[in-house]
């Protein structure tokens, strides 16, 4: 149970820090294409950070968590063409 609430914790100052970069004004998907060594040429952190990173992001990305489809893609046209 202790290590379940460390895991939500932790996936909560990650949220927290995403957040707070998207505010700041960076594109924190500017990555999302580039390949993990386009990656670590770019970024002055530790390459076994930027490693760690990576397979967490690229994990969460095939598991389905970290990015959605929009289901409510098609409906737009007729949301914004409704009057209020």
């Amino acid at each position: 149970m202790k290590y379940q609430k460390l895991e939500n914790q932790e996936a909560n100052w990650k949220w927290i820090y995403l957040i707070r970069k998207h505010r700041e004004g960076e594109k924190i998907t500017r990555y999302e294409e580039k390949s993990l060594e386009e990656i670590e040429n770019e970024l002055s952190y530790s390459k076994e950070d930027i490693e760690e990173a990576y397979k967490e992001v690229t994990s969460l990305k095939e598991e389905g968590l970290l990015f959605t489809e929009d289901i409510y893609e098609d409906y737009i046209k007729e949301v914004k063409s409704r009057k209020t």
